[in-house]
Order: structure tokens, then C-alpha cells, then sequence
């Protein structure tokens, strides 16, 4: 009879301690974390969901504008240095800025290329809390992000002075290698983009982006055109150096180096539509070689450049401003130091307008390394052989 109450005592133990047991492995699969810094050091297992929890952390990626992938939410703690993705079963209706309450109740946490991710979770357990406040983003350079981004998550961040191997690219759309000088990154911007078509930049004065990882590379996905500043600093060229009153053709030094004037003077006088003191009055004519109606640069630039904005404005002498031909100039570039010009646009100058107006050309991604430009007088002439007089100021190129 002992023996068989020994043996019932143990079989007991052995249940209760089997129970205590499950008990234990449910409860370490059932993580509650309070933050989502605490959420990014949840180990990942093959068994592992949430327990209830109520996280506050505020929506950083912009779903509408279509450049994170479709039912991802992008959720930054709103002090520490810590995000993480959410795939949610359902649509994302959130905005950028919005503060939410996360249930992970249920979830699962598994890991994508190196990244964490949320996943199983429906927007039911994701609730607004009508609190609306703008991120500021991490200043840092793309060294520290390398170190600090397996600690971080898709945080947002902003760096400065970036240089973009278009590789081609025309358009925003792909996998583009960006650098500081120092490390390089991609930048991404999926097909979904809103802003994906846009022409792409060679240089960024500083672009604002969910910084994520994939494949032990540093991917930064910018969510909108807003988040990209253009890096454009310009040169200015104002023709106010030197001076020549003889339409013959000559060259003459001004501010960014020698111009040739080819049927064109310096016009300083009152009529003249000018910024300062003069600008180059170019005329041109039909047969005479002296006087060919040409602008032209004699030195490269050594750095291409993205824009080009010409300043001009009509002679207002009788015979131009009742022209009944449209008045033209056309914008040249050469890439090969002058010896062969190809169109970049045209300008039909204003001949109403008693001041100057300008003229902005973008400078298509072919156009690689030094160049050059000239304006050429294309309109139609008079009956005497000349071209109507265009007064032109302020060339600025930017880069």
C-alpha cells in the first residue's frame, strides 16, 4: 500500500512539474515588451508570439506616397533611437506623424535580410491616439549609420552632402549608390513611388530617410521628392568687365573667363534691357562672317552642370519691337572644348516686355564632364541682312 502512495505522490510531482513547466514555456513565448526598444531586443524563435501590450510609437514613413513596401508601417519610439517595421494584414490608413498604440497580442517576430520585422498583426491592434507630432530626424553621417543601424531599426534620418551615381538613371526609380566622400549606401525609391518618375539629381545637399537594412547593406528610402534638397550652387555670369562697341566679332575677359561676342556689343545705354550696368546686345547678320550673331564661352567648365538660366530682353527699337517673326535664341552646348554643338533649347524672346526675363534649361544626364555653351541669334532677318537686336545679362549655371 506505501509503495503504491509513493509511486501516485511522484506520478503527481511529475504532472505538476510537467504543468509548471508548460506553464514556463508559454510564458517566455509570450513576450510583453513596454517600448520599442525593448521590442527590437526580443530574440527571435520558431514559437514566439506577443502577449498584450500597448506600446506608444509614432508612424514615420509616409504610406501614401508609396515608397515603403504595401502593409508596411513604419513605427519610431518617440525618444529613444529605435523603429520597427509592422506588416499588417490589412490596409495601412496611417499618416507620417500620427502617434499610435500597438497590441502585439498575437504577432510574431521574424527577421527579413537582416531586418526585423512585425508580422501577423492587424491594424485593429494599431490605434490612433489623435496625437499628432513631427519627427525630427537623426543627424548623422554614413559611417555612424553603418555602426548604429542593427541597433536603431528604419529610424529617420537625415544626411548631408551626398553625391548620386545615376548610373544612367534619368528618373528616381531604382537602387542608386550614394556616398560622402567616405562610405557608400543606396538609395531606393520603388516603382509605387509618387515621385518616382522625377528627374534624379547628381547631388543632394541633404536628403531626410527611413534608414533600413538589407542584406548588410544601408538602404535609405526617402518618402517623398520634399525629402531630397537638391544641392545647386551657382556662378554668375554679368558681363560687366570689359567693353566694345563694334559689332565685329572679338573676344573680350569678363567674370568666369574669355566670351567670344560674335555681331553683338557691350550696351550700357538707357534703352538697353539690362541687369547692372550693360549687358551684350546680340544682333548678327545673314551673310556677313564677322558678324554672326554668336555668344560664345572659350573655356570648360570643369563641372557638369545640372541647370542653366539665361537672362534676356528685347532692343526696343522700332524695327524689333513691331517684328512680326518671332524672335529667337538657341542654347548650345558642346562637350569636346568647341569643336561640335548640339541644342539644348530655344528662347522666343519677349519683344512686349520693356525689361529682361529668363529662360531655365535643365541639362540632360548624357552631357557628362567639361562643357561648354553658346546662344546664337536665330531669327529671321530683316530685309537689310540683320537680325533683330536681343539684349542678354546675368548666364548662371548651376551645379
Amino acid at each position: 500500500m506505501k509503495q503504491k502512495l509513493f509511486f501516485l505522490v511522484a506520478l503527481l510531482n511529475l504532472v505538476f512539474l510537467a504543468s509548471c513547466s508548460s506553464s514556463d514555456d508559454n510564458k517566455e513565448q509570450r513576450p510583453q515588451p513596454k517600448t520599442i526598444e525593448h521590442l527590437r531586443k526580443v530574440s527571435i524563435s520558431p514559437n514566439l508570439k506577443f502577449g498584450t501590450t500597448a506600446l506608444t510609437a509614432v508612424v514615420v514613413n509616409d504610406p501614401a506616397q508609396g515608397n515603403t513596401e504595401h502593409n508596411y508601417l513604419v513605427v519610431q519610439d518617440k525618444i529613444a533611437k529605435a523603429a520597427i517595421i509592422l506588416e499588417l494584414t490589412n490596409a495601412v490608413r496611417y499618416k507620417t506623424g500620427e502617434v499610435v498604440e500597438i497590441n502585439l497580442e498575437g504577432a510574431t517576430l521574424t527577421e527579413v535580410e537582416g531586418e526585423k520585422i512585425v508580422k501577423n498583426i492587424s491594424g485593429v491592434n494599431v490605434l490612433a491616439t489623435g496625437e499628432q507630432v513631427k519627427v525630427t530626424p537623426i543627424a548623422v553621417d554614413l559611417s555612424t549609420l553603418k555602426k548604429e543601424i542593427s541597433y536603431w531599426g528604419p529610424v529617420l534620418v537625415v544626411l548631408d552632402n551626398l553625391e548620386v551615381d545615376t548610373q544612367e538613371y534619368t528618373t528616381w526609380l531604382g537602387s542608386h549608390p550614394v556616398g560622402d566622400g567616405i562610405t557608400t549606401a543606396i538609395l531606393e525609391v520603388r516603382k509605387e513611388a509618387q515621385f518616382a518618375d522625377q528627374a534624379i539629381a547628381r547631388k543632394l545637399a541633404s536628403v531626410v530617410a527611413i534608414a533600413r537594412v538589407s542584406k548588410d547593406e544601408v538602404k535609405l528610402m526617402p518618402r517623398s521628392l520634399e525629402d531630397m534638397a537638391l544641392k545647386i550652387s551657382e556662378v554668375k555670369e554679368d558681363f560687366e568687365q570689359s567693353s566694345s562697341s563694334s559689332y565685329d566679332v572679338k573676344s573680350l575677359l569678363f567674370r568666369t573667363g574669355e566670351w567670344t561676342i560674335d555681331g553683338g556689343i557691350t550696351a550700357a545705354t538707357d534703352a538697353d534691357p539690362k541687369n547692372g550696368a550693360q549687358s551684350i546686345r546680340l544682333q548678327g547678320h545673314v551673310s556677313n562672317e564677322l558678324r554672326k550673331g554668336i555668344l560664345s564661352m572659350n573655356f570648360d567648365l570643369e563641372e557638369p552642370v545640372q541647370t542653366l538660366k539665361v537672362h534676356h530682353g528685347i532692343y526696343p527699337a522700332k524695327a524689333e519691337v513691331n517684328n512680326v517673326n518671332p524672335t529667337l535664341l538657341r542654347v548650345e552646348i558642346s562637350v569636346d572644348q568647341g569643336a561640335t554643338y548640339q541644342a539644348v533649347g530655344e528662347i522666343e524672346v519677349d519683344i512686349k516686355s520693356e525689361g529682361l526675363k529668363v529662360s531655365e534649361f535643365k541639362i540632360e544626364e548624357q552631357h557628362q564632364g567639361k562643357m561648354r555653351f553658346r546662344i546664337v541669334n536665330i531669327s529671321e532677318p530683316f530685309e537689310n541682312g540683320n537680325r533683330p537686336r536681343i539684349n542678354i545679362d546675368d548666364i548662371v549655371f548651376g551645379f
